[in-house]
């Protein structure tokens, strides 16, 4: 997984950051700095005619939580509202 941010208000700066594990090694990353609950991360894909999914989360001690959910490689903040809600059922 490649992510790739410019900054196209002044110069144009540009940081790229690369995890060669995909969406698991972002999560890591994400949690570096955190208490995590368990060790292993939960990753789970699947595909069908209707489209194609990838998942990977892991639970960590702070009371912050932090969702993200992509679709066509746009952040979807509908999409993380949608898997809280239905998480907690």
């Amino acid at each position: 997984m490649q992510i790739s941010l410019t900054d196209e208000r002044g110069a144009g700066n540009r940081v790229e950051f690369c995890y060669q594990g995909g969406i698991e090694d972002f999560v890591s990353y994400l949690n570096q700095n955190k208490e995590p609950v368990g060790k292993k991360i939960v990753y789970f894909s699947g595909e069908s005619s209707e489209g194609a999914v990838e998942v990977a989360m892991q639970w960590n001690s702070s009371y912050q939580e932090s969702i993200f959910s992509f679709a066509n490689n746009i952040n979807t903040h509908e999409g993380a509202a949608t898997f809280r809600a239905s998480a907690r059922r």
